[in-house]
């Protein structure tokens, strides 16, 4: 999924693109260019999402508060955004807004979720992620039946809706969609409410019930979490968690991330070090880090996450995704720059973002099609986002 050849060195300079600023500094992630703590229209930043080849960020009106999802970073094919998932549409208002959206969450494919419960996906649908009919990708955002208060993708997706009912649908390779479906397509209910959370990955479902932490799906290198016999599948089976209070979960490719305060443990493939336990060796249950964490994200073959309002990222680093100005794989945390005061971090597939209190955004990684926005190649430190 990650190409492994040989890279070129990272390219430093001014950041392209309007209201741009240039903020890029060696040794310390390469700062998005900052978007500005206001932008045309009157919207100012929020939430970054890094995607699997662009990027988000989400804005709130000054005079309304309402949160809208701002047009970004990420080009295919000549395109200012990425063409599979955040493409510039045609009715974009004046603003750059995209839609009214509350949640945001970025694949091969792209869902939101409004303030009123609404959900809209587009992207890839080659399977059904987007529940569009026949398109494989639909360019648009396509509303799907139902309420919803949260959502997430993979190489599928799964939503619980306000009734907490927990439903996926699209690719269904290895029972991802629940014991309702080894067929896939759209969207079936994994039994098991009330859910309050869910989190998807490669070929991995996980949710998150009163009674604890499950997931289900294809269990290769450990991705389930519920130790031996690794048998997987399409019955939610419960994550090997110390306690059943779990915070929050994240999940990217075949390794997942929770927290029980401020406790953070992982499980899953360790191929390029992501489980910080300073080895590459899969663990089929969840094995606590080091530190104490505020917020876990989970990227493609490396994780990122904020202790104290200081930024943290290991595993893989081939496109600098680390942002500790080198790349270097790492197998155990290193700290992004100084700083602390970061308030949010978001790992992509091979690039991350993070947010600072004033809202400005910095991205750091691969930039071959434009996630960072500032016209280069990627970039192993921090760069503004334009």
């Amino acid at each position: 999924m990650i190409s492994r050849g040989t890279l070129p060195r990272p390219t430093f300079g001014p950041l392209a693109g309007r209201r741009s600023r240039a903020l890029a500094q060696r040794a310390a992630p390469a700062a998005l260019a900052r978007l500005g703590e206001a932008v045309a229209g009157g919207w100012r930043l929020g939430e970054p999402f890094a995607g699997r080849g662009d990027t988000c960020v989400f804005a709130v009106r000054d005079d309304a508060g309402s949160p809208a999802l701002l047009k970004a970073a990420g080009t295919r094919q000549g395109r200012h955004q990425l063409e599979r998932q955040v493409e510039v549409l045609a009715a974009l208002h004046a603003d750059d807004r995209l839609g009214p959206w509350a949640r945001l969450v970025l694949s091969d494919h792209a869902c939101a979720i409004d303030d009123g419960g609404g959900a809209s996906c587009w992207g890839n649908n080659a399977t059904g992620e987007v529940l569009a009919g026949p398109p494989s990708i639909v360019k648009t955002p396509t509303p799907i039946a139902g309420a919803w208060t949260r959502i997430a993708v993979g190489d599928h997706t799964c939503g619980v809706d306000t009734s907490n009912n927990l439903s996926c649908w699209g690719r269904d390779d290895s029972g991802d969609l629940g014991p309702n479906s080894m067929t896939g397509t759209p969207p079936f209910i994994v039994p098991g409410a009330p859910w309050t959370q869910v989190a998807a990955g490669i070929r991995v479902s996980c949710g998150l019930q009163s009674t604890g932490l499950v997931c289900w799906g294809l269990d290769d290198a450990g991705a389930i979490g519920d130790g031996p016999p690794h048998s997987g599948g399409p019955n939610p089976a419960a994550v090997a968690l110390p306690s059943a209070n779990v915070a929050d979960v994240t999940y990217s490719g075949a390794h997942g991330c929770a927290r029980i305060g401020t406790a953070g443990y992982c499980w899953g493939a360790n191929d390029r070090g992501q489980l910080a336990d300073q080895t590459t060796t899969p663990r089929d249950a969840p094995i606590q880090l080091p530190m104490t964490w505020d917020q876990l994200s989970a990227g493609i073959q490396f994780t990122c996450g904020l202790s104290s309002g200081s930024l943290w990222c290991w595993g893989a680093n081939e496109f600098g995704q680390l942002g500790d100005g080198t790349f270097v794989e790492r197998h155990g945390p290193v700290q992004v720059g100084t700083d602390t005061d970061w308030i949010d971090v978001s790992a992509g597939t091979q690039h991350a973002c993070a947010r600072k209190p004033d809202t400005t955004t910095y991205c750091w990684g691969r930039n071959v099609e434009g996630e960072i926005g500032d016209g280069a190649a990627w970039r192993a430190t921090f760069v503004a986002v334009p």
